[in-house]
């Protein structure tokens, strides 16, 4: 990939992360996050000094009392036995929405104590953008005769998600919900009005019912202990399936949970103070802005198997950083800032691949004619050995060329004169190759060949005597007709792409290549001629500078 489409690709997959969230497409993965971190934060039961008791209607109450609706007068005698057993309040989770018989006797007994009971709401939603507002169409108070003696009457509608989850506190303009009426007297001197129903969320301690319950049939007994419901808010509500009081929460993998359990749920959020406050969508927006600069900085000056390695710690940074936040009381959205990562950096992956494929062509394609195939093969395989960019080595250049070569080909047609050139090079080739040299060009007819570039080469100076001792050995096989003159040097060279944006190549420069290029236009007939630090190395004597017989080394 192009860097502009490199450039493009990131804008892209930006503006399409950020479009997905603003407009809620991501909403029902986000759910799934949020659901996860209250599985990861919960606890299995309330102690039994919980504020909240819970008195549960439940399969053996409704044994004991199977006609339901109950008639009000034996829900009279529960609150009755409530109120004298100690409780703080109590709240009813149970619609009065018509008279019935037993009503006179309820409502002496909410006389008793502070009672709080539900009215239900007729809604509509008006939905936009991330955002629903609830409509009140129409209210469904109690029975006026209830509602006089209660201490207050509050809403009990939840608004789902939109996977039918119920996740956050249904506060709607100018209508209390219930469970905020019970936890503002639980809490003294404290309101929630403000809180906003759509970024408010309900902290679930676990599945089920964690709260201390009493059977609703035990209130009856002769030897009932009320030391669950001493000083506390009591809940009345149903517990029992067949009454179809069930909902969806978080947990809802372990099973749906009553109506009274989700409202205890509620006030004991509000009361512990432990709400959960989604972050606004700007301040996620400029999360998920910075974190895309930054990762275009690191990811264009990095290779590969850092970025990857970053991108994998940087995904698991923001789960556990997002779920740290929701444990402090924050959302933050996670899915959006996953998706742009995964998204960045996949796109700088595949570029990496890519540019690596075509790296690895590059260099087949430039050393295969130069290096012998396990050579090539090692380099293509570990493209970091080979700096192409330019690096100083220690080399040996080893300059061949024929005597006599222009003279000859003048008396000899252009056919003959190519064919014992294609001869030459071959040998030249395969000895170089053979001995693990680099044969670096052709020039005229001879030929430049290294040891020691582009990978290091041990006892690359008898690498290279070896290699011209077989050359001339073939040359003297075949009866070619032309002697060989050559010179050797040894030294530190500058190896790597040199050329044009239209035509590189992969060679060395430097003083041993001179002094090699010079030595072998000096060598007679049949003759090598070693530098002086070649000289040295080979032969660990005075001389500066050591002719040796090339017939001699290819016999």
């Amino acid at each position: 990939m192009g860097q502009n489409k490199i450039i493009f690709s990131n804008i892209l997959a930006f503006f399409l992360v950020s479009l997905l969230f603003l407009t809620g497409g991501l909403e029902n993965l986000e759910n799934l996050l949020i659901d996860l971190s209250h599985r990861l934060n919960s606890r299995p039961e309330y102690s039994e000094n919980s504020p909240i008791t819970i008195v549960a209607i439940d399969e053996t109450s409704m044994e004991e009392f199977p006609r339901w609706p109950w008639p009000r007068s034996i829900l009279a005698q529960g609150v009755e036995k409530i109120f004298a057993s100690g409780a703080r309040s109590i709240g009813i989770d149970i619609l009065f929405l018509d008279e019935r018989e037993g009503d006179e006797e309820l409502a002496g007994a909410m006389e008793k104590g502070s009672t709080y009971l539900p009215m239900s709401l007729n809604l509509g939603l008006l939905r936009r953008i991330r955002q629903e507002t609830p409509l009140v169409r129409d209210i469904n108070f109690p029975v006026s005769l209830l509602a006089e003696k209660a201490a207050g009457i509050g809403h009990v509608n939840y608004l789902a998600d939109r996977d039918g989850i119920i996740r956050r506190f249904p506060f709607v303009d100018d209508h209390k919900a219930w469970f905020q009426l019970i936890a503002e007297e639980l809490v003294e001197n404290e309101s929630w009005e403000e809180l906003s129903f759509q970024n408010t969320y309900i902290r679930f301690s676990g599945p089920g019912n964690p709260f201390p319950t009493v059977s609703f049939k035990d209130l009856f007994s002769e030897d009932f202990d009320g030391t669950l419901l001493e000083n506390r808010i009591v809940l009345i509500g149903s517990t029992d399936p067949t009454l179809g009081d069930l909902i969806m929460t978080p947990f809802a993998n372990h099973g749906f949970i009553p109506g009274v359990v989700l409202g205890a749920h509620a006030i004991q959020t509000l009361s512990e103070g432990q709400e959960i406050i989604r972050l606004n969508i700007w301040i996620v927006l400029s999360i998920f802005a910075f974190l895309y600069l930054f990762n275009w900085f690191f990811f264009n000056r990095s290779n590969f198997r850092t970025n990857l390695i970053f991108s994998l710690a940087q995904l698991t940074i923001i789960i556990v950083f997002g779920h740290l936040l929701f444990s402090s009381g924050y959302l933050l959205d996670r899915v959006p800032l996953l998706l742009g990562v995964t998204l960045q950096s996949t796109i700088q992956l595949y570029d990496q691949i890519i540019r690596g494929e075509t790296r690895q062509k590059k260099l087949k394609n430039l050393f295969q004619r130069y290096l012998p195939p396990e050579i090539v093969e090692r380099i293509t395989t570990n493209p970091e050995m080979v700096n192409l960019e330019g690096e100083s080595k220690e080399v040996v250049a080893l300059f061949v060329d024929l005597r006599g070569f222009t003279v000859w080909s003048s008396g000899r047609t252009s056919q003959e004169t190519v064919k014992t050139l294609n001869i030459f090079f071959r040998i030249v080739t395969d000895a170089a190759m053979e001995h693990g040299g680099t044969l670096d060009k052709f020039l005229g007819d001879g030929a430049l060949i290294i040891f020691g570039a582009p990978l290091p080469l041990e006892n690359s100076l008898e690498q290279a005597l070896e290699a011209v001792a077989e050359i001339q050995k073939k040359l003297i096989e075949i009866d070619f007709p032309l002697p060989l003159g050559a010179g050797l040097e040894i030294g530190e060279v500058i190896a790597g792409n040199i050329g044009s944006e239209k035509r590189l190549e992969y060679t060395v420069i430097g003083s041993p290549v001179n002094t090699a290029s010079h030595l072998e236009e000096r060598a007679r007939p049949g003759e090598l001629i070693l530098g002086p630090a070649a000289a040295r190395k080979y032969a660990g004597r005075k001389e500066n500078q050591l002719a040796i017989k090339i017939k001699e080394l290819g016999k």
